[in-house]
């Protein structure tokens, strides 16, 4: 689009504006506006980068650049009215970015550096600086230094607040060698009133507090999973993904926690504090870590387990991009927010119908296999446990014996729809589990829905062919029941080229989170939705956010960085 004159809006700064910022294009919608997708977007056409700090849209629009905010030299940066409503407008990614990135290669003084070199909105650098007892030059897990911590009160690292963290998803990561197995907390703003705790003891343990109940704030999510060994160096990872409501601890790149917050929107974010933050501290008590600690990374989204381990191995980030399987399931080419509608595909003949599906459809022939007319789904089948020989998955013949339930007719269709299923007048119940409250989010959702049995199959080689070749490299989603009526239960299966990847059985009114990193070399994805307790009439099984992740687009072919919220309108 060409440049054109700002109309709605004054860009002003204290200094002279460079010519070389233009407005390159406004996005303005007309009342009503519900998903509130405005969006101004700045183009830098000069050979030089230029910062943004300080300035500010005053007319019309009201947003501050914060310190630090850079634009480059020939690059785009878009403001937007609401960073969910733009998401939903213009599509979803599980893209990261580094908010902070602590290498402790430093062999002398008492700071570390952040190697992203950007401030907070404060305009303080991320430096973070040592109090007494913090060795600088100890050994480090990839052959350089480290930092040492000696445990005593009193001694750790300060860093500015970290104000990326507070609303969105994000993934925290640290390789550490701790000198016992006692409270040895990584990262923290713990204080009253208490926002995050990241730490190892006997487990790896995050917990994540939210604004809902201030003062006295309550837990959005907390967990501990697998088994701190004291004196080796082992990888610990939390990742709260915020859009699924989905938070993760992993050790040593394997998930060793999930759970599914039943929150509503204004109960997510973070406690907000701004005041310093601490490395190898727990504001709220005396303890401190004691041991070797070493490339701490801080991320704003939530990495799936494939970036989990390159983050572990290799000491980089590799971001993703999403390819919503639902959406292809509705006729779409799966991007998000979504090119399908609510269509269905037939179990029993393969045929996609534009509606929902009712009654019982019964194969003819048991375990038969049938092909779908989309580039991207190889096909569907009904589950047969009752069968002997293994059945049919693929066109090309793999077949596998998919055993979790029975074989009763199946009712409905596969289907694609927006927004979850669920009673909201019951979540948080004390006496079952429920689903989040997803349709009084304004994050869009995605379900792949179907009652038991169904089995559909996608084609991994046409999907990558419909990006460029780029390579899948993981799978995630929540399966669940969303009947959740006395005496049903499903099982959710996965399967790649055949072979069983993940299972759980008897899911009745629970959820349960998959995370699955995908191998180059496979081909075909299958998913599963069973019958755990032979009454199929109350299993209504689904996968929420059925998300493959693939490899990113080249710089060069993304969308610009984009920022907001902001006041106004246009």
């Amino acid at each position: 689009m060409k440049p054109i004159v700002l109309l709605f809006a004054a860009l002003t700064s204290a200094l002279p504006l460079p010519a070389a910022v233009v407005i390159n294009e406004i996005h303005a919608n007309a009342e009503p506006n519900p998903v509130r997708a405005e969006f101004v977007e700045l183009h830098n056409t000069g050979p030089t980068d230029i910062s943004l700090g300080g300035w500010r849209f005053s007319e019309g629009i009201d947003f501050l650049f914060p310190p630090g905010t850079i634009l480059p030299a020939g690059g785009y940066l878009a403001i937007a009215e609401s960073l969910p409503g733009f998401r939903e407008a213009f599509g979803r990614q599980s893209q990261a970015e580094v908010i902070a990135h602590w290498s402790f290669d430093e062999t002398s003084g008492s700071t570390a550096a952040d190697s992203t070199g950007r401030p907070n909105a404060a305009g303080k650098p991320k430096t973070a600086v040592a109090t007494a007892g913090v060795t600088q030059d100890a050994e480090g897990r990839f052959g350089g230094s480290g930092i040492a911590l000696d445990g005593a009160p009193g001694n750790y690292l300060t860093i500015p607040y970290l104000d990326e963290l507070w609303s969105g998803s994000y993934t925290l990561a640290a390789w550490v060698r701790p000198a016992d197995r006692g409270v040895n907390p990584i990262l923290a703003d713990h204080s009253n009133p208490q926002a995050f705790l990241f730490s190892v003891d006997t487990a790896a343990k995050m917990t994540h507090r939210g604004p809902a109940a201030m003062p006295a704030t309550a837990a959005v999510w907390a967990g501990n999973g697998g088994t701190i060994v004291s004196n080796v160096w082992q990888h610990v990872a939390a990742v709260w993904d915020r859009d699924a409501q989905v938070g993760k601890i992993y050790l040593d790149g394997v998930l060793v926690f999930s759970t599914l917050v039943g929150k509503g929107p204004a109960e997510l974010p973070l406690v907000q504090n701004a005041r310093p933050w601490h490395i190898g501290r727990n504001q709220a008590d005396t303890n401190t870590f004691k041991g070797g600690l070493d490339e701490l990374w801080v991320v704003k989204g939530a990495l799936p387990i494939s970036s989990i381990r390159t983050l572990m191995n290799e000491n980089r980030l590799v971001t993703t991009d999403i390819v919503d399987l639902a959406d292809i399931v509705g006729g779409g080419d799966g991007s998000l927010p979504g090119s399908g509608a609510r269509n269905g595909i037939n179990p029993v003949t393969g045929a996609q119908v534009a509606s929902y599906g009712s009654g019982d459809n019964i194969p003819t022939a048991p375990g038969a296999f049938q092909p779908v007319e989309h580039p991207m789904i190889d096909g569907v089948f009904v589950p047969d446990g009752t069968l002997v020989a293994a059945q049919t998955i693929t066109t090309t013949g793999l077949s596998t014996i998919v055993r979790a339930g029975d074989n009763d007719p199946s009712p409905g269709f596969w289907y694609d729809g927006a927004g979850l299923l669920g009673d909201p007048t019951k979540v948080n119940s004390t006496s079952a589990h429920y689903l989040p409250r997803y349709l009084e989010d304004p994050f869009r959702h995605s379900i792949l829905s179907g009652m038991t049995q169904k089995g559909i199959t996608f084609d991994l080689d046409a999907i990558e062919s419909s990006r460029n070749g780029r390579q899948v490299t993981g799978l995630t989603a929540v399966a669940a029941d969303s009947r959740m009526q006395s005496g049903g239960s499903i099982a959710a299966l996965v399967f790649l080229d055949g072979a069983e990847v993940y299972r759980q059985t008897n899911i009745a009114g629970g959820e349960r989170i998959i995370d699955l990193p995908i191998p180059a070399q496979a081909r075909f994805l299958t998913l599963v939705i069973a019958n755990s307790d032979r009454n199929n009439a109350s299993d209504h099984g689904f996968f929420a956010d059925p998300f493959l992740h693939i490899d990113p687009l080249p710089a060069s072919e993304t969308g610009p960085p984009v920022m907001g919220p902001y006041a106004g309108s246009l």
